[in-house]
């Protein structure tokens, strides 16, 4: 089976007017939405740049967090397919006290066509904490400035931009908010968009998001999980999801480069893995015997121990120490009543859940 490179040597000398836009270019657009382009990407909708400028930026005052990501940028910079894809209206915030983690870019390709892009979340606690803050909250930061970011494009964006193809879309939690920004968006906005691509992003909780809300744009949604998909199985889906194959099994199938490809497709398969349909079924049950006080209560209390230890991103458990462990230990003791009771009960829930 191929993957994201083989497709760009196999695809990459036909343009898109020859050859349409299709899922392997998503999983494209979706993975170089993962660069920071700070300073050199225009936040403007009226600027935009090439992905061939891109490419030639210095980035060496930027963190990539994974070396495939630049190689996936300078390749599709060297293929008549992708080089001229123009970017724009690029957005990047980070708000510890919002608990926000939010991006988005916009891709302009085949002269008349637009495809925005909300990055999924990134290797920060605060990202995390938002993620989490989806079993309780509604909306989160994330998913309103989705909604107000799509306003914003097609207020701005030249009107040959949008008058062809508008679609929207994200990986991970950047899937959940491209949804929820189409069916919050204006119905002036919604007339524009033709395709809303989820890739392994997670669903809705059905206590704070009524059915009907997303059943008119339903059609229009396009959703990819890994068979063996933890983090898109969250929640509800009301669309169809298109289940694929991955080269890697549990949290690392969540990674886009290792989703297979033939052709132009992803590749499908039949049914979910006995593992993950279990873990699924344990966390709906669980849901359903924690209230939302006391999924705050937990939520709040993780994090709180993570924020003492002194760990503000995934990347720092590399180099942990002795003394935030202790510091970590310290603070689970100094829990209120309240938080304790939360965070025991809501463990035991889950024990039993998973043992059902």
């Amino acid at each position: 089976m191929s993957d994201i490179f083989d497709y760009l040597d196999w695809r990459g000398d036909i343009s898109f007017k020859e050859s349409p836009f299709n899922e392997a270019d998503n999983i494209i657009f979706n993975l170089l939405t993962y660069i920071n382009y700070t300073d050199v990407v225009p936040e403007v909708f009226t600027q935009s740049l090439t992905i061939q400028k891109v490419a030639k930026a210095d980035f060496t005052l930027h963190k990539i967090p994974d070396p495939r990501l630049y190689a996936l940028l300078e390749k599709c910079a060297g293929t008549r397919r992708f080089k001229d894809v123009r970017l724009t209206g690029y957005v990047d915030v980070f708000n510890e006290e919002e608990d926000c983690q939010f991006c988005a870019v916009t891709y302009l390709y085949d002269r008349g066509c637009a495809y925005v892009v909300y990055r999924g979340t990134d290797s920060s606690v605060t990202g995390l904490i938002e993620d989490f803050n989806m079993v309780y909250k509604a909306p989160i930061p994330s998913q309103a400035k989705g909604v107000h970011y799509l306003e914003q494009l097609t207020r701005k964006l030249p009107w040959w931009n949008r008058s062809r193809q508008l679609m929207i879309g994200g990986h991970s939690k950047g899937g959940n908010v491209a949804q929820y920004a189409a069916i919050h968006c204006s119905k002036r906005t919604q007339k524009h968009i033709s395709i809303i691509w989820s890739n392994d992003g997670p669903g809705f909780n059905e206590e704070l998001f009524p059915k009907e809300w997303s059943v008119p744009l339903v059609p229009k949604m396009k959703t990819f999980l890994p068979s063996a998909s933890i983090i898109g199985r969250l929640f509800n889906h009301e669309e169809e999801t298109i289940l694929i194959s991955s080269s890697d099994a549990g949290l690392l199938s969540h990674d886009p480069f290792t989703w297979k490809i033939l052709g132009t497709q992803l590749v499908r398969v039949d049914s979910d893995s006995p593992k993950t349909e279990r873990l699924d079924r344990s966390f709906r049950d669980w849901l359903a015997h924690i209230s939302l006080e006391e999924r705050k209560n937990l939520i709040d209390a993780i994090f709180d121990v993570f924020k003492n230890m002194g760990v503000s991103s995934l990347y720092d458990f590399n180099n942990f120490k002795l003394t935030q462990a202790v510091s970590g230990i310290k603070t689970l003791t100094q829990l209120d009543a309240e938080q304790k009771k939360a965070l025991i009960h809501s463990l035991t829930q889950f024990y039993k859940s998973y043992n059902l």
